[in-house]
């Protein structure tokens, strides 16, 4: 995947040393800013420990993540793919576009050199939008990838059990902050 856009946090406005402080925390933790305690972590490390009370899963965590990744990596390489992903080089070719994947175009190093899309990036867009809806791209290639996931799945259940009760723990910790209860 491309990198991020260019230019996309030079709005943000540095943190001072004392907000620094506040949101992460130092080693020191307990030192006070402005007459404050600062929680172990700063509120960063505050806010994390509400959300995950009953601990992060690495391994689930981890598991998901490997099941995600090698899914993607393996679908590129899937014939099914491989023949949806041709139809829609096709179509974008009669556009006018040069492409082999809609990788590609997403990472076309012509569109990084500003922080604004120009004319040409936005017809590029919408063409590949268009494409990949007349060819099926999306529902084809994700239907490929969720059934090579299903099956990787298989492998360990119980980390995926384990993952799901962690994400639900986390909403409901979230709701709860979020309410002031």
């Amino acid at each position: 995947m491309p990198s991020s856009a260019p230019g996309a946090d030079e709005k943000l406005k540095p943190l001072s040393d004392d907000e620094k402080r506040l949101v992460f925390g130092e080693q020191g933790d307990g030192e006070s800013a402005e007459g404050e305690s600062v929680p172990d972590g700063g509120c960063f490390g505050e806010a994390e420990a509400k959300i995950n009370e009953s601990g992060v899963p690495e391994a689930a965590i981890s598991f998901a993540s490997q099941v995600n990744r090698e899914s993607f990596e393996r679908s590129i390489g899937d014939e099914r793919v491989d023949v949806v992903v041709k139809a829609w080089s096709k179509c974008m070719a009669e556009s006018g576009y040069s492409y082999d994947s809609p990788l590609e175009s997403v990472g076309d190093e012509k569109f990084h050199s500003s922080e604004k899309a120009g004319a040409e990036e936005k017809r590029v867009a919408l063409t590949d939008l268009d494409c990949k809806g007349r060819v099926g791209l999306i529902e084809k290639w994700g239907s490929v990838e969720a059934g090579m996931q299903k099956e990787a799945m298989k492998r360990d259940p119980e980390k995926l059990i384990q993952l799901k009760a962690f994400q639900e723990s986390q909403l409901r910790n979230a709701r709860k902050a979020l309410s002031g209860a």
